[in-house]
């Protein structure tokens, strides 16, 4: 297991890609961009700009790195909710000024979320946790994260956060969505996500 590190309760992370595969993938991702702009989807509901990494051919890589390395982490993290990953989603998002900014405090359509910094140069652009959906303290600050090129942050799809609006420059990140199905229908899901206020 990578060197973890624990930036808040419940939001951890690791070291995962090297400068050169995250620059690596930025030029395949740019490529896709000018070349097959009208035929790329939208990366989620949330985000304008950026690319659903199965559209590329991917999916093997996707598939190798949440095995691989991804799982065996989130399982020792979160095991209820991380143990398996039997579906996942995969994109990149993109900030800078003109497009996105930044993006409003919300929870994601995940059971785990692994997201890491490709680059480019930017400055702002942090990610701002707050509590986890269902707890009475969901919306209460809780913890700014400066992201790092090719450091992982990983955290349960139902903690609160927010992309924080970009000052200058282009951040873009790898976002890669775990669900884990037999999690999804207990009932422990359930309660984890019904908002008691």
């Amino acid at each position: 297991r990578p060197a973890m590190r624990e930036e808040a309760a419940g939001v951890y992370s690791f070291e995962l890609f090297s400068p050169a595969f995250c620059d690596l993938l930025l030029e395949e991702v740019e490529h896709a961009q000018r070349t097959a702009r009208d035929e790329l989807e939208r990366p989620n509901g949330m985000n304008r700009y950026g690319i659903v990494l199965n559209q590329l051919g991917l999916e093997p890589v996707i598939t190798g790195l949440l095995q691989e390395h991804v799982l065996p982490v989130q399982s020792a993290l979160f095991p209820e909710e991380g143990g398996a990953a039997d579906d996942n989603h995969c994109f990149i998002v993109r900030y800078k000024a003109g497009e996105d900014v930044g993006l409003d405090m919300h929870e994601d359509d995940s059971d785990v979320t692994l997201n890491v910094c490709l680059g480019k140069e930017f400055t702002d652009a942090t990610l701002s946790f707050c509590g986890l959906a269902a707890d009475a303290d969901h919306r209460a600050f809780a913890h700014t994260y400066a992201h790092r090129k090719g450091r992982a942050v990983i955290h349960l799809g139902r903690h609160r956060h927010g992309a924080d609006n970009i000052a200058t420059g282009e951040r873009v990140n790898f976002i890669l969505w775990s669900v884990n199905h037999r999690y999804r229908a207990s009932a422990r899901y359930r309660e984890h996500r019904l908002r008691r206020e």
